[in-house]
């Protein structure tokens, strides 16, 4: 209680990463949100990787109406790849600002095409008061407008999503740097979870996405997806309960086909892991867990219609 007491009142300082790669169509709303913020954050850093539309202009444009936003030119990588490049931008631009004197006490990752509330780190700072001992990673729901509806994507509570991580520096500090692989936005929870900090995704807040999750075909990214999933260590088991689900939503079949392909491919070329052991089995521990409690809620959709105007998917 005393802790919660002496944070009462208390504005978190913060400070936001973007890495962007060609994304004149979204970067516009992106920082509108950010510079609108109710609760402004300390620096808004975005890292242009080697972009050839208008992204830099954009940025530097903002960057002369708003003194806290920065524009870093990154030349090297293949930019907006999955996993590793992301990665490494992003500790890029925390390592700058850490040698450019900036004070934070979170700092968050963002993606260039998530629209944000005007009172989301209000609310996000509201939330981290009111937590016995201050989180280790938080994150959102994030959603989309797909053919008039608004479909989220729903993980278990404890997993973060990776289009909008706010890390608690002492937490990063505490687990060093991301890992830059595939499943790093999986990993790094339960990498926290090991040093014994919590992390959360807030159920009452969302933000939007203005594309939908990656940028490859579904095939490309189905593959990928079974490539995580051997990387993170889940259960041959879990997997196919995976496929099973993903059987009865669009594009049905394949999906659940190219991403068993994407597993069995790890297997057997024996692919460098994400987690080790021991964090592997944290992560299957939490998996079954979250699946069982779906199971007693009725929340696959085997067991369930859904009759609002809301979809949702499910991660991991």
């Amino acid at each position: 209680m005393n802790n919660i007491k002496s944070r009462k009142n208390k504005m978190m300082k913060y400070a936001v990463i973007i890495p962007a790669k060609n994304e004149e169509r979204d970067l516009n709303g992106t920082l509108e949100g950010i510079t609108n913020q109710s609760l402004l954050p300390v620096v808004v850093l975005v890292i242009d990787n080697n972009s050839t539309d208008g992204t830099a202009e954009i940025i530097k444009e903002y960057a002369k109406k708003y003194p806290y936003v920065l524009y870093l030119f990154d030349n090297k990588g293949k930019g907006y790849e999955l996993g590793a490049p992301i990665v490494r931008l992003f500790n890029r631009g925390l390592k700058y600002l850490m040698q450019q004197g900036y004070q934070f006490e979170f700092i968050v990752k963002m993606d260039a095409d998530v629209k944000l509330e005007t009172d989301t780190f209000e609310k996000v700072n509201e939330y981290i008061q009111g937590e016995q001992h201050p989180p280790g990673i938080l994150s959102c729901i994030p959603s989309l407008s797909l053919n008039g509806r608004i479909k989220q994507m729903i993980s278990p509570e404890w997993h973060t999503n990776g289009q909008l991580k706010i890390y608690n520096l002492q937490c990063l500090k505490e687990i060093g740097s991301l890992k830059a692989d595939l499943g790093w936005d999986c990993a790094d929870n339960i990498q926290a979870m090991q040093k014994k900090w919590k992390t959360y995704v807030i159920p009452y807040l969302t933000y939007e996405l203005s594309r939908p999750v990656g940028r490859y075909s579904f095939e490309k990214g189905a593959v990928r997806q079974g490539l995580g999933a051997y990387k993170l260590r889940h259960s041959i088991l879990y997997v196919l309960l995976k496929m099973s689900h993903d059987m009865f939503r669009k594009p049905y079949v394949l999906f659940s086909l190219y991403y068993f392909y994407g597993y069995i491919s790890g297997t057997i070329k024996r692919k460098k892991r994400t987690l080790n052991k021991k964090e592997g089995k944290l992560l299957r521990k939490l998996l079954w867990a979250s699946f069982l409690k779906r199971l007693r809620k009725n929340q696959f959709l085997l067991l369930q219609r859904n009759k609002n105007n809301v979809s949702s998917t499910y991660s991991t």
